[in-house]
């Protein structure tokens, strides 16, 4: 079942970010996806096609991190954009990620592309906000972009156009903390 998360308002995720010149945007293309395309009406993502394969393309996750993107180069800040799937599991240990073996959730070659940045936007639930203050430590300030405050259960389809993965409003359920 995925976190549910909320977007933190966006005046104090941009003051957050001042005085910031070059920001990397980190979202997970997960729980956090759906938890913006629920309460959107967005899809959940969009298929794709990459040479004989189609894949899934976040889709509510890339217009919110798009979203920021475009207002923090509005003001000449550089801005680099990353969904990375099940952002979460980087609060896990070096050595658990690494007894994983080559899946494509362990590489971790993003946070190189974070040093270097004054700040990174995580587009993530509290379990991907921990991994990435870790993983980066103190060279790179971290600043939340959602906050987690439940579960939700989705019931999803494949669209008539067959191109976008939708969620039924009505068979899915959230459950938020008290």
């Amino acid at each position: 079942m995925p976190v549910y998360s909320v977007p933190l308002p966006e005046s104090s995720v941009l003051k957050a970010l001042e005085g910031a010149n070059k920001i990397r945007i980190l979202g997970c293309g997960f729980c956090d996806n759906w938890s913006l395309a629920y309460q959107n009406d967005q899809p959940i993502s969009e298929l794709v096609k990459q040479g004989d394969q189609t894949i899934q393309v976040p889709y509510s996750l890339n217009k919110k991190a798009n979203h920021y993107k475009k207002l923090l180069e509005e003001k000449d800040i550089e801005c680099g954009v990353e969904i990375i799937p099940m952002l979460c599991q980087y609060s896990n240990d070096f050595d658990l990620l690494e007894m994983s073996g080559d899946a494509p959730w362990t590489r971790s070659d993003f946070i190189v592309r974070c040093w270097g940045s004054d700040a990174v936007l995580c587009l993530g639930c509290s379990a991907a906000f921990i991994g990435l203050k870790k993983r980066l430590g103190d060279e790179v300030k971290v600043v939340p972009g959602l906050r987690s405050v439940g579960v939700l259960q989705v019931q999803a389809y494949l669209d008539d156009s067959k191109k976008y993965v939708m969620i039924v409003k009505e068979g899915s359920t959230v459950i938020k903390n008290k």
